[in-house]
């Protein structure tokens, strides 16, 4: 088991939100929630976060655009999860240029392999 890291989870499904939390938490890594990408923008600004994790289709700011304002600004040294149903490779490859560290696929998503690539980014 790595270290406890902070994970900063930002999703607009409520439902998703809450797998996706118990996952983290299940590997003993505390998680703060965001509702879509301009309140995980926020709350990335309020707070100290080793990891990030994220939705691609939400309101206001998704996934992709999250992720490049992130990597051009002074937090892109935080590794990013991308976390999406979206799962064609024209996906992945938008994910990997704007910059995300990681693209898992929801329908895939395990503990085994969220550890996996949680311990290899941090």
């Amino acid at each position: 088991m790595s270290e406890k890291i902070r994970v900063l989870l930002v999703d607009d499904s409520p439902i998703a939100r809450a797998t996706e939390s118990a996952l983290v938490r299940a590997l003993g890594h505390t998680v703060e929630e965001a509702q879509d990408g301009e309140d995980g923008w926020k709350r990335l600004n309020a707070g100290t976060f080793d990891l990030i994790m994220t939705d691609v289709q939400m309101p206001r700011l998704d996934g992709f655009s999250l992720t490049r304002r992130i990597k051009q600004s002074g937090f892109a040294n935080i590794p990013i999860i991308i976390l999406s149903s979206l799962a064609s490779p024209e996906d992945k490859r938008r994910g990997a240029d704007a910059g995300a560290d990681a693209y898992l696929v929801k329908g895939e998503l395990g503990v085994e392999s969220l550890a996996l690539t949680i311990d290899r980014l941090t």
